[in-house]
């Protein structure tokens, strides 16, 4: 009884870790094919490129009130390379916590299934155009909100006598 109960605990044990190697295999193809992960990296990358010259600036005033001998553009070379390397680590590290948010909501047969969906030409063709569309809608979106945001801020002044 004991022998057979070490054998079954020893043949879950395995099955379980390669269904979770082909988990991540499964998930990493996903990844993949749908160009899940371009997107986020890139808005990292907008991120950090908008917040690098005041990044950039608040650095140089401290180093200098340190006494350091730096220039404007040895700071603005460390934004950069921080950037740069930001953008890189994150695009790595992010896939194993992708995976295991996609193991709380799949199983490793819905992920063959789904990665035998997405790679037809079609939904190719719509993963190799996403991150384009997106960062597309998300300039109109920030546009229009700066647009309503004006407009709000207009009627709302405008009402009150104070701030007339």
């Amino acid at each position: 009884m004991r022998a057979s109960l070490k054998t079954l605990f020893i043949a879950f044990f395995f099955s379980s870790a390669v269904c979770a190697d082909d988990f991540d295999d499964e998930t990493r193809r996903m990844l993949e094919l749908s160009n899940t992960l371009q997107p986020m990296t890139q808005v990292m990358d907008q991120l950090l490129a908008a917040q690098a010259p005041l990044m950039a600036q608040q650095m140089y005033q401290g180093m200098r009130n340190e006494g350091k001998d730096v220039t404007q553009e040895d700071v603005s070379q460390l934004v950069a390379d921080f950037r740069e390397q930001m953008v890189s680590q994150f695009s790595v590290e992010i896939v194993p916590i992708v995976i295991d948010e996609y193991r709380k909501h799949f199983t490793l047969e819905e992920m063959i299934a789904l990665n035998e969906l997405i790679s037809k030409p079609a939904f190719q063709a719509f993963a190799a155009k996403t991150p384009a569309l997106m960062q597309a809608s998300q300039q109109a979106g920030q546009e229009l909100g700066q647009k309503i945001g004006a407009e709000v801020m207009q009627r709302l002044i405008a009402l009150n006598p104070k701030f007339q």
